[in-house]
């Protein structure tokens, strides 16, 4: 039974309540396939270094952060502990895997705010903001830094490398 680690930031409470659908979800999807999901809540960045203390005394496999505006400002040392700690890492920004995380995948934000800016435009033309649909993501981006799950001694399969959008070495 693998054993898994997420990072919570309870410093944004507007954060939390836009990933406890995710969370939940996660959960369910971890349980299925029988790992065991352990959470950690940090309030500042001067908790990083005891939450990968407890994660790696709870002897985990790996660990999942979660994206809040703590976990992004903070994506080098999140990077830099899990790699010390010989821990794959999934982030959602890219920016905690061009920092040396292993691995993010999140909704393609250039695709995001384009849409956002269709929204912005369709507003400022008259439209009633309460009649335009609440939209979902369609267009997820994979980015796997490779130089980090070597240093893991990762071997990373080549029909996963094949389903990445975008490859860091």
């Amino acid at each position: 039974m693998g054993r898994r680690n997420n990072l919570q930031s309870e410093a944004d409470s507007n954060s939390r309540w836009l990933n406890i659908g995710e969370h939940v979800n996660l959960c369910q999807r971890i349980q299925e396939r029988i790992y065991v999901l352990s959470s950690i809540a940090i309030r500042r960045p001067t908790e990083y270094d005891s939450a990968f203390s407890a994660i790696v005394q709870g002897r985990a496999d790996g660990v999942l952060v979660l994206a809040t505006p703590l976990f992004i400002s903070g994506a080098q040392p999140l990077a830099d502990l899990a790699l010390m700690h010989k821990l794959p890492s999934v982030f959602t920004p890219r920016e905690n895997v061009e920092a040396g995380g292993l691995m993010s995948y999140s909704p393609n934000r250039v695709d995001y705010y384009r849409r956002g800016a269709i929204y912005v435009d369709k507003i400022l033309k008259g439209a009633n903001p309460a009649d335009l649909p609440v939209q979902q993501p369609t267009r997820f981006q994979l980015v796997l830094n490779l130089k980090t799950a070597k240093a893991l001694g990762l071997t990373i399969p080549e029909s996963f490398l094949s389903r990445v959008d975008e490859v860091i070495e």
